[in-house]
């Protein structure tokens, strides 16, 4: 990512951006996406939160981002972080492989993807669960529709101080640009993972935390 060459984008340059470099508009809406995924993490029991929108300036890349809290517990601990990333790039190509087809084709499902990103993170626990453990028993929820990464970061404020542990989990699914096009009910059983994922750390996430016994 070119930090330098970032920033959030305006209404200006999402219209600029919305135009292929020939002037034509693009064929595959991603706002209009973005919205409609909003949409599914509503119905799968989700609030959003703290919505981004960002523009690399030198290579059109553009990426969404917000919180997702579940409906029962905004205040929570738990955070879920997604992003949308778009390389343009890649619609474009997908654009001119679009072109070239038959009218009664199908769209092209391969090699055209935009990046969907989920994060779970938890504050600093006292009683960390063991990570292969975890990492065992999370798996099968996200199973091969959400491939899941368990992952931890110690932080050590001053060297008297013990180590504070986050655990994170982490998973990034690619979305067909042919689905993104027209067909987003593709991804209900990816936000129907994503909310079992959830409510797996939400249940045991007190006992992590040292508040209250759980389910190990």
């Amino acid at each position: 990512m070119d930090e330098g060459r970032t920033k959030p984008a305006d209404s200006r340059s999402v219209a600029l951006i919305a135009l292929r470099k020939d002037g034509h508009l693009s064929l595959v809406d991603i706002p209009g996406f973005v919205i409609d995924l909003k949409h599914h993490a509503l119905e799968a029991g989700f609030h959003t939160h703290e919505e981004h929108h960002y523009l690399n300036i030198t290579t059109g890349r553009q990426w969404w981002e917000f919180q997702m809290h579940p409906d029962y517990d905004c205040e929570g601990p738990l955070e879920l972080h997604v992003v949308i990333d778009l390389d343009k790039r890649m619609q474009f190509a997908f654009e001119d492989a679009v072109e070239t087809l038959p009218e009664d084709a199908d769209l092209p499902m391969d090699g055209f993807d935009l990046q969907l990103a989920f994060n779970w993170r938890l504050p600093p626990l006292p009683n960390c669960p063991n990570l292969l453990q975890l990492a065992t028993e999370i798996s099968p929820i996200g199973g091969a529709t959400l491939p899941l990464h368990v992952w931890a970061l110690d932080t050590i404020a001053t060297v008297t101080d013990k180590a504070a542990r986050t655990v994170n989990v982490e998973a990034s699914v690619g979305v067909p640009l042919a689905l993104a096009h027209d067909d987003h009910d593709s991804i209900d059983e990816t936000f129907r993972r994503v909310k079992d994922v959830t409510l797996y750390l939400y249940d045991r996430a007190p006992a992590w935390l040292g508040e209250a016994s759980s389910e190990q």
